[in-house]
């Protein structure tokens, strides 16, 4: 019931996101949005949005799939497969606002994070189960190369980062929870996860330009801005619009400013005023 109730809220929010693009724009993972305004909620309602029905009923089928082995431990399966979720949601989102904190147009929807901590968090507890005749625990090692690769060479327009932020958590999370039933159990499996996951991450932090394209990591390229940019463009454009009001004042007088001018003037006071 509890993975029931999952799918129902992400088809009926991401029905409401194909309808009405002001919630799709409000809701989605929007960097700027989130490090400029502090829309921190972002990071959670993105993850009930979808680009479109494909990509919504092949998450929605892949979390029905892998939520097996999390609830047959029982009562407590439940509550781990909530856990996982929401962790794994979360997960992803930070990684993606990580890698790509210098790129301020960066957006992205979708449960794939969430999904694939579910995915990683299943496998775990049951390495041998299946996935199109392999191996759940060797499919797992290669996602996670995958992933890396996919980060590395921003070649496609998926969400590589999430998928690797919500794996890893998922996995985590469920070792930490039920050591004994998953790292104790299968402790060759979770090495090979945990090993070139740990490697990437670890390069990521000290050496960035050796993992990702110089348009992520890098202050400045061609075409893309980094927050601080945007602001110091901004501060640049307002404090313009200023002057050439100060300066029509001193020309023409308060009464020669326009509704919107005045406006502005009030703002740039109060905000000086602070």
């Amino acid at each position: 019931m509890v993975a029931i109730a999952l799918i129902i809220v992400n088809f009926l929010v991401s029905i409401v996101g194909f309808q009405r693009t002001d919630i799709f724009e409000k809701y989605k993972f929007d960097l700027q949005k989130i490090q400029e305004s502090k829309e921190y909620y972002r990071l959670a309602t993105a993850g009930f949005l979808h680009v479109n029905w494909m990509h919504l009923i092949f998450n929605m089928i892949s979390l029905w799939y892998f939520t097996g082995a999390i609830l047959s431990i029982g009562k407590f399966g439940e509550w781990l497969f909530i856990i996982v979720y929401v962790f794994s949601l979360f997960s992803g989102s930070l990684l993606s606002l990580f890698i790509h904190r210098n790129k301020s147009q960066y957006t992205a929807v979708g449960a794939s994070g969430a999904v694939a901590g579910v995915v990683f968090a299943s496998t775990i507890i049951d390495p041998l189960q299946k996935i199109y005749m392999i191996p759940a625990g060797f499919a797992a090692i290669a996602y996670i190369i995958y992933t890396i690769y996919g980060i590395r060479k921003q070649a496609d327009n998926i969400g590589h980062e999430a998928h690797l932020g919500g794996a890893l958590g998922g996995f985590l999370i469920t070792c930490l929870i039920i050591p004994s039933q998953t790292v104790v159990q299968h402790p060759i499996v979770s090495v090979l996860i945990v090993v070139p996951a740990a490697a990437f991450l670890g390069l990521l932090i000290m050496k960035p330009h050796v993992l990702l394209t110089r348009e992520i990591w890098q202050r400045r390229s061609a075409g893309l801005q980094t927050m601080d940019d945007l602001y110091n463009e901004r501060k640049i454009k307002e404090q313009k619009n200023i002057d050439a009001i100060l300066d029509k004042i001193s020309e023409r007088g308060m009464k020669s400013l326009s509704k919107s001018e005045k406006e502005a003037l009030e703002e740039y006071s109060k905000k000086q005023n602070r």
